[in-house]
């Protein structure tokens, strides 16, 4: 799993958790038969859960950037504002490049670890629908 790919599932954190909401919360949609359906819940829950283990992997600082602009959908300025509210302001007290390059470095982290452990195993969470 590339960054590029890491970035795409992140992009769509919220995504899935609503899709996997629906699914749990309307067992029966038309069209989706429960074969079908329960594969897509178990695809959305492993999506998420890789989410979640991909930011325990960096430090707090890696963690919140990429959670505050690939997750919540921040942009570099919104972030910088952020910074200054919160138990931890100190956390992202930096410029715009700084921003940019740890997020960089984070996904790049993440990357060859994931690369190391799991190598393509993981591949088939990779998001081929939507970004």
């Amino acid at each position: 799993m590339n960054e590029r790919n890491m970035t795409m599932l992140m992009r769509n954190y919220h995504l899935y958790r609503v899709e996997l909401d629906i699914l749990r919360d309307c067992p029966k949609i038309e069209g989706k038969t429960g074969t079908l359906q329960n594969g897509r819940i178990d695809i959305l829950t492993k999506r998420l859960a890789l989410i979640k283990h991909m930011l325990k992997l960096v430090n707090e600082r890696e963690a919140a950037v990429l959670r505050l602009h690939l997750i919540e959908k921040l942009s570099w300025n919104e972030i910088m504002e952020f910074r200054g509210k919160g138990k931890r302001p100190q956390l992202l007290v930096c410029d715009r490049r700084t921003l940019q390059r740890t997020q960089q470095r984070a996904l790049g982290k993440i990357s060859r670890i994931m690369m190391d452990a799991f190598g393509d195993s993981l591949d088939f969470l990779i998001d081929t629908d939507s970004g």
